[in-house]
């Protein structure tokens, strides 16, 4: 049998029945709004694990960057030691030239100096040998050795004794000419 809803069943269940339905609803609010928390913490840590990479790959970045940096610097540095000692290289060599200019100017003053007086000598020989007749015989007989005379040809062309003109020979003659 069915019964039926008298109107004080009415006025118990019914305000049970919207109290049932209105908790039910704050429940399923509820769990709304835990589920809508939970998918905001998952979220908010997907976010923070994309930051925490991306962090994390801008360090590595930043640290690649610093060591190049680093690189460079010493690069530089070795660089600029080289220059400085290139430059230290070329000031050297140009004072070794300009001291070998000096000394290479100096020897041509003295050797210009030394022809001068071997030439005053040489003159004041040729006259000393022509003021002596004698000497004109020593000269005759030096020109026959250089020439290759032999000793026997220098004795009768210039009149000389044997002594001298071996002498003369001894003086003037090329080693593989002598007899």
């Amino acid at each position: 049998m069915m019964s039926v809803l008298t109107p004080a069943m009415l006025s118990f269940w019914l305000p049970l029945s919207v109290a049932f339905a209105a908790l039910a609803g704050v429940v399923v609010v509820i769990i709304a709004q835990l589920r809508n928390h939970k998918e905001q913490q998952n979220l908010v840590a997907l976010l923070e694990s994309i930051r925490t990479q991306r962090m994390s790959a801008e360090q590595d970045r930043l640290a690649a960057v610093v060591e190049e940096v680093v690189a460079l610097q010493k690069h530089v540095k070795a660089l600029h030691s080289k220059q400085v000692e290139l430059a230290q290289r070329t000031e050297n060599e140009g004072q070794e030239r300009e001291r070998m200019a000096k000394a290479l100017l100096k020897l041509t003053e003295q050797h210009e100096s030394l022809a001068s007086r071997l030439a005053e000598q040489q003159n004041a020989i040729q006259e000393v040998a022509e003021q002596d007749p004698a000497s004109k015989f020593y000269q005759r007989a030096a020109k026959l050795v250089q020439q290759g005379a032999s000793l026997e040809d220098i004795i009768e062309s210039c009149e000389l004794p044997r002594a001298e003109a071996e002498l003369v020979y001894s003086l003037y003659a090329k080693p593989q000419s002598r007899p």
